[in-house]
């Protein structure tokens, strides 16, 4: 048996082979940071790249 989900808001996302960004905030220590993430809805894991910086 089906079910049709509804939903009050849509989002739209790039489409981009390498996932979909995202902004996010990392916080360790008390220091919180916001960078861009890439969100893979297949994968089983989710990595940031080292690439995240203090600015």
């Amino acid at each position: 048996m089906s079910k049709v989900l509804h939903f009050d808001y849509e989002h739209r996302y790039e489409d981009d082979d390498s996932g979909i960004p995202m902004s996010v905030k990392l916080s360790y220590g008390g220091i919180t940071i916001g960078t861009t993430a890439k969100v893979d809805p297949g994968s089983i894991v989710c990595l940031f790249s080292q690439e995240v910086c203090f600015t």
